[in-house]
This record gives structure tokens, sequence and C-alpha cells, in this order.
């Protein structure tokens, strides 16, 4: 960084270094890292011109440079107590399930959480339980919903939410905003006309807590091609934007992925190898690169696929079944799975 601008910067009231800036560069000192990290102080104080300034004055201005540059220490001790206060205060997330709750301490957790699974298994249900808990719980709470494929139910929206209660359920789906994006430009303006909003009004704006969207398929799966790296750098490009987006404002965006065959090579049948049950032949779609893009991935299975002649096929049968697993997460064990049940509207344990 040019010194110069620093020192115009460092000077307030009675204290003005902008005098030293042509005795400084006269000298061959005229950035930040030619003051802080060329030779040492008594060295560079010889180059000056003679009676300039005195030595305690050189030092000073120095030190206040390196002040000016130099990220504020902090201690561990402090850094911990300041995240555990950000986590104690932050919402988090829950289903209603407490075995699904405690796979990710809630699906609150600012970042990317992707929710993939087969047909029918819930995930959009799982999605909207979270969400409009949180919309029923937080009267001034808002979330964004980014419809790709046009199949948000509204009349199952507001039945899930007259299954809820708390002091925000009457105007809770009036807080939810909906867009509905077909293709990735779509996609990003919505984030960039949000982005802009925030920015413009500033803390007055309620900042949506949670963004969903469902599917994310659908907008990359067109551009992804095994022979051209363009809709992998497309991915890449948009998941660092939605990362960035959720650390930024203190936000969770879940994306809905769908499913394909987990093919395996030899003729060997099709396994998830990420998967805790030998029954699941399907993994997350979107290929492999798609895999390290979030912070989380919860895979979704029918339940009656998962225990094969067992007691509870009936029972998942009977009662609808399913299954959640992590396969993969940042922050939290992989490898863990719970059972849920649902009848279309509610999530309960299995």
């Amino acid at each position: 960084m040019r010194l110069r601008a620093v020192l115009i910067s460092l000077s307030k009231g009675d204290l003005d270094y902008c005098d030293y800036a042509d005795i400084l560069e006269q000298s061959g000192l005229k950035t930040t890292d030619d003051l802080l990290f060329t030779s040492s102080t008594s060295e560079q104080y010889a180059r000056l011109e003679h009676g300039s300034m005195s030595f305690t004055e050189f030092a000073s201005l120095k030190e206040e440079v390196t002040k000016f540059m130099g990220a504020p220490g902090l201690t561990g001790d402090v850094a911990y107590m300041l995240e555990k206060e950000t986590v104690s205060s932050r919402y988090k997330g829950y289903t209603g399930v407490p075995e699904l709750d405690q796979l990710l301490d809630g699906f609150g957790h600012y970042g990317v959480i992707e929710i993939a699974g087969g047909r029918e298994t819930c995930k959009t249900l799982l999605a909207s339980h979270i969400v409009l808990r949180y919309l029923t719980a937080e009267p001034k709470g808002r979330a964004l919903w980014i419809d790709t494929s046009n199949s948000f139910n509204v009349n199952r929206a507001l039945a899930v939410t007259r299954l809820l209660t708390g002091p925000g359920r009457h105007d809770a789906l009036d807080r939810l905003g909906y867009s509905t994006c077909f293709d990735m430009d779509p996609a990003l303006g919505v984030l960039d006309d949000m982005r802009q909003a925030i920015d413009a009004e500033g803390v007055d704006t309620q900042t949506p807590r949670f963004i969903i969207i469902d599917a994310v398929t659908p907008l990359l799966s067109k551009d992804i091609s095994s022979v051209s790296s363009q809709g992998h750098a497309i991915m890449t490009s948009f998941f660092r934007q939605l990362n960035s987006f959720a650390r930024s404002y203190s936000l969770t965006v879940f994306v809905i992925n769908n499913s394909v065959l987990a093919k395996q090579p030899n003729d060997v049948p099709p396994h998830n190898e990420l998967s805790a049950f030998s029954g699941s032949n399907l993994k997350p779609a979107l290929g492999p690169t798609f895999t390290f893009q979030s912070d989380a991935t919860i895979w979704l299975s029918d339940g009656k696929n998962m225990f094969p002649e067992d007691a509870l096929v009936t029972k998942a049968t009977q009662d609808k079944v399913y299954v959640a697993e992590v396969l993969r997460s940042r922050s939290f064990l992989s490898g863990q799975w719970c059972s849920f049940k649902s009848n279309g509207l509610n999530l309960a344990p299995a």
C-alpha cells in the first residue's frame, strides 16, 4: 500500500503525518512494505535527510503505520468466548425430531447444507419444516425460497404451518419470499438483488435467515459434462458465492439435490460407498466435484430399502419410515444416521 495514503489516513487533529511523506519517499520508503519489512529502524533512519525528523518521531511514525496495517490481536480464550456467544444466540434450526436434530446439532449453522436423496424421500418437506418452524417462532424472521422446477406447493406449506405453534404463525407464509428461477442467471440475479438491498438499507433490513434452493440439480445439470470443465467452473463459482453470502450475512442456505444410480466398476452391483447401508444404491447427483461444495450433506432414503429381511421392513412399509444419514460434514461426525417417519405433512420419531 502507498505510504502516502496511509499517512493521510493517520493524520487526525494536531497529528499531521502528511509532511513526512515527501521525506520518506526521497529516502526510498514509498510503500508500507518498504517501511516495515526492508531493514531495521536505525538503518532506515540513517537514510533520511539530516535534520528532517528526530529518531523518536520516526520510530513513533513507524509504530503507528504498523498498528494501522496490522490486524488486531485476539487471544484464544477471547476468540472462544466470542464464538460461544455467537453459537448460543444462533437459531438452531430444529426439525421437531430429536434424533434428526442431533445429527448436526440443528440445521441452523451458517453456511451451505445439501439435502439429497431419491424421489419421495421428504427432501422438500424436511427443508419446509425447518424454515416454517423458524418463521412461526420468530415474528420478524424472513426466509427465501428459490423454486427451480415450479414445484412449490402452497397448500402443503399452509398445512404444515397449521401444525406448528408460535407467535409468528399467523403471517409466517407472508414472510417467506418466493422466486422462480429456471436458469443460473436469474438465480444469481436474485442473490445480487438481495445483497444490494441489504447493503443499501443497512441494519434495518430484515435479512433472510434461510435460503432454500429447490432444487439445485436443474440449475447445474445442463452445464455439467464429462468432456468440458465449463460446467464445473460454473458450479464452483456459484457455490463460492453461496458460501460467501451465507457467512457475510449469517444465514443458512439449503440446496436440495436429486439422486443418480451409484454405478460401480467391473459389473459390481450399484452401491453408495459413503452410505452406512448396503441397500443404498443411489448417490447425490451432479458428480464428485459437487460433493465438496457444501458444508454438510444429509442423505435421505426410503426406510424399506435400508432394512432388508428385518422386522423394520413391515414398520417402514406401513408407517413410511425414512432414514437420514450424514454422508459428509466439515464440522460433525460423518456416518451418523437416524430414522424418522412422515405422513406427508408431519415429521415424527420412528
